[in-house]
């Protein structure tokens, strides 16, 4: 999971680096799965979306980097309980 603040634009810009940094320390290793394929799945995560007015980074730049990784794309708020896909 790489979960950024829709307010503070640093926290965006650091996914890429995340992103690098996971798939550097899973390299070599085996990826735990089953018969029916790989259970690894990555999510970008939008946080804060119930802070009005001070959103930075807008829902179409998450999903496109969500997109760019092969992940999914949700947007939260932890303190109201939202989700949306």
């Amino acid at each position: 999971m790489y979960m950024y603040d829709v307010t503070n634009p640093a926290s965006f810009e650091s996914l890429k680096s995340w992103v690098a940094r996971v798939a550097e320390q899973s390299r070599d290793r085996p990826v735990p799965g089953n018969d029916f394929g790989p259970t690894n799945v990555a999510v970008v995560v939008a946080n804060k979306i119930d802070i009005e007015g001070r959103t930075v980074v807008k829902k179409e730049q998450g999903h496109g980097f969500a997109e760019s990784i092969g992940a999914e794309f949700f947007s939260v708020s932890a303190v109201r309980r939202l989700l949306f896909h």
